[in-house]
């Protein structure tokens, strides 16, 4: 398992946002911050939206917007906090980097047509 896939079966997306300042709490089948309702976090899918600010994504979209890291510095930040060693950047074979950053924009790809399906479900935005 690459170390994207492990921090996604170590963390969960609520837990990180939490970690972040966020008081969540359940609406529906999805969570929204107590002072930001436009903030939607999805537990099952492990995705976020913050319609306010036209953002979305999964747990490293959320530490690149919320910490101002690239995705190599998000993954490090997830480590830490999943007490894992962070990954050996310059060892790794091109291969392994290539899919690794494959699967990341395919979780972007994935998060947009989530985005899609939330802003068609009217249960979800209230």
């Amino acid at each position: 398992m690459d170390i994207v896939e492990e921090l996604k079966t170590k963390l969960d997306i609520k837990d990180v946002v939490e970690e972040y300042g966020f008081h969540l709490r359940r609406s529906g089948l999805y969570y929204k911050d107590s002072q930001h309702d436009s903030l939607v976090v999805d537990q099952r899918h492990q995705t976020y939206h913050w319609n306010s600010k036209d953002e979305h994504g999964d747990i490293f979209n959320w530490v690149m917007h919320q910490s101002g890291a690239d995705f190599k510095g998000a993954v490090e930040i997830l480590c830490r906090k999943a007490n894992l060693p962070n990954p050996d950047w310059g060892h790794q074979d091109m291969k392994t980097r290539i899919a690794s950053r494959a699967r990341q924009d395919a979780f972007t790809v994935a998060s947009r047509v989530f985005r899609k399906w939330f802003d068609g479900d009217t249960a979800a935005s209230e």
